[in-house]
């Protein structure tokens, strides 16, 4: 009898979380606000060179292979900004974010030599020191707190011995990051098999942000 009453109970169960899943509307919801600093993607389309020699993209494009170094998983990244030994210092680039962010940290890559690096946040023409860091190591990932709201971040070489292989760059969206993309509508969904019980349904995810991305997870309701 205690058997029966499990089996039965169960079958109730599965019947209730079936049921109250039936669709009658289908909603897409967004990836979550980023509410804790993540790694931020860098491209080289963000990068300026404010000097006439060197490739600055070179501190970004190697944004794979420099891993997660905040997490103690940082790669060896090996291109450098090298604006040349008779170029004009001391040598600066920055950083288009694309939107604000509420920094928290900052990573470079100490490729060789010595020299000083100053990191700073502002827009152009108006910046605020964040640190220097003197580039004592070799081939170390060097990691600095701040705490900053910016949308720009800008790298001064002092001289052609501030070699760094790369940057990496965390925080997240600033107030919050709220997303203000809804996902794009399921136009075929489709329930092709169901039973007294159950009921299988199929649809192709159309996106996270209109038809970019992937939703996060779904809703499925019925009335």
């Amino acid at each position: 009898m205690n058997v029966m009453k499990k089996r039965l109970g169960s079958v109730l169960l599965m019947m209730a979380i079936v049921l109250t899943s039936f669709v009658g509307a289908l909603t897409a919801n967004p990836h979550p606000a980023h509410a804790t600093s993540v790694k931020l993607t860098l491209t080289a389309a963000m990068v300026t060179n404010e000097g006439a020699t060197g490739d600055p993209t070179r501190l970004v494009d190697e944004q794979t292979t420099a891993g997660d170094p905040k997490a103690g998983s940082g790669g060896a990244p090996t291109t450098t900004f090298f604006p040349g030994w008779s170029g004009s210092y001391p040598a600066s680039a920055y950083i288009d974010l694309g939107q604000n962010y509420d920094l928290t940290d900052v990573y470079l890559y100490d490729y060789n030599d010595i020299a000083n690096m100053t990191i700073s946040a502002g827009s152009p023409s108006n910046w605020t020191p964040l640190f220097t860091d003197g580039l004592a190591n070799y081939k170390y990932w060097s990691g600095h707190a701040v705490s900053v709201t910016t949308r720009y971040v800008r790298v001064t070489m002092s001289s052609g011995s501030a070699t760094v292989a790369e940057i990496v760059l965390y925080g997240s969206p600033s107030g919050g990051g709220s997303d203000t993309t809804a996902p794009a509508a399921v136009t075929n969904l489709a329930a092709p098999s169901s039973t007294s019980n159950s009921v299988s349904l199929s649809w192709t995810s159309p996106g996270d942000d209109g038809a970019t991305g992937t939703a996060a997870s779904y809703d499925i309701r019925y009335n």
